[in-house]
């Protein structure tokens, strides 16, 4: 199954329907909505997630992937902690690049949690 490629973006807004569309201008959707106001938020939702799984199948997210993901990401960050806080005579054993790309991810779950 294909859709319509990404980037998607929210485009006209009527009083209570939001169109989304690709930054290319081409028609995706229109989202209704019974109370003013909702129907932009409901769209913004759909487009960010839309273009936040640029990539990823449909069947892996069907099937989860996205939490099992961030779960992992939150047991290898417990691992980590639990790493830096062990005595190895002031040397941490990992490569600056392995540090980088843990507080990269520790920077990435740290958005997860402010939204929770």
């Amino acid at each position: 199954m294909t859709h319509t490629p990404t980037l998607w973006r929210v485009g006209y807004r009527g009083a209570t329907s939001t169109d989304i569309d690709t930054v290319n201008s081409e028609f995706v959707a229109t989202c209704y909505a019974y109370k003013k106001g909702l129907s932009k938020a409901n769209a913004a939702r759909i487009v960010a997630a839309v273009n936040a799984v640029e990539g990823i199948s449909n069947e892996s997210l069907e099937a989860g992937a996205i939490a099992e993901l961030v779960e992992a990401a939150q047991f290898y960050r417990e691992q980590f902690g639990m790493l830096v806080n062990q005595p190895f005579g002031g040397e941490l054993p990992c490569s600056d690049e392995e540090i980088e790309k843990m507080e990269r991810a520790e920077a990435t779950l740290a958005k997860l949690d402010a939204q929770s």
